[in-house]
């Protein structure tokens, strides 16, 4: 009986090894995933600028767009977040547009509105009992310094 069950560990033992080594590696291979696809949207939010209109709504369409590609290239667990943070860039812009609130107002409620939304993605992860960080914050830091 002891022979059997050190034969059966013998086996079982490097089977779940190799299962975690090839789960750090698919871990691994999405983080440089995340990474490459943070770097493609850097570049495609430095050429909204480029590419569109002078008026806060062209470049915010832009970075909105930009932003909504890559969340769900990374597999983004919340859409209905994004599409709320893609709304308050746009209507922010709409203001500044108008000349209704500053590009310091329209970034403040901006911010404003990602750590609202870091804050419900936390919270339902929490409610569910998953990892409390899906959403990359690289992300959104770097939504936050292209301004409106």
């Amino acid at each position: 009986m002891q022979k059997s069950v050190l034969t059966a560990l013998a086996v079982v033992v490097p089977l779940l090894s190799g299962c975690s080594l090839l789960g750090l590696d698919a871990e691994t291979e999405r983080n440089e995933m995340v990474k490459a696809r943070l770097e493609q949207m850097t570049e495609e939010f430095k050429s909204c600028g480029a590419r569109h209109g002078p008026t806060r709504v062209d470049s915010a369409l832009c970075v909105n767009a930009a932003f909504q590609s890559a969340m769900a290239d990374v597999d983004c667990p919340y859409p209905d977040l994004v599409a709320t943070l893609s709304s308050e860039r746009l209507r922010a812009a709409e203001l500044v547009d108008k000349g209704q609130i500053s590009s310091t107002e329209a970034l403040a409620r901006v911010t404003d509105k990602i750590a609202d939304v870091i804050s419900l993605e936390r919270a339902r992860h929490s409610n569910f009992g998953k990892k409390s960080e899906t959403l990359p914050p690289e992300y959104f830091l770097q939504l936050m310094q292209v301004g409106i």
